[in-house]
């Protein structure tokens, strides 16, 4: 299971990211998923902009950068390896 830590809209890609707000993001936060499409999916899904997601799997912590698949010539991880969880 993958739980959700912290997730929220990415900015300074457009000049309406001042008007971002990360409320409907946040919701994510404290949720579990049972697999890394359905968490890159919802993140999708509530988010205004592109999202960035920090979650684990008990052991681990992660990124999902929502960024690469939406800007042409983004090149950054789509999941970083956080390392072990405290």
């Amino acid at each position: 299971m993958l739980t959700v830590t912290d997730a929220w809209n990415q900015r300074g890609w457009s000049s309406r990211d001042h008007l971002l707000g990360d409320r409907i993001t946040e919701k994510m936060i404290g949720r579990t998923y049972r697999h890394l499409s359905s968490l890159k999916r919802a993140a999708q899904r509530l988010s205004e902009s592109y999202p960035t997601v920090e979650f684990h799997d008990g052991a681990h912590l992660y990124r999902y950068d929502g960024s690469p698949t939406g800007i042409p010539g983004r090149r950054v991880q789509v999941i970083t390896d956080l390392g072990p969880r405290s």
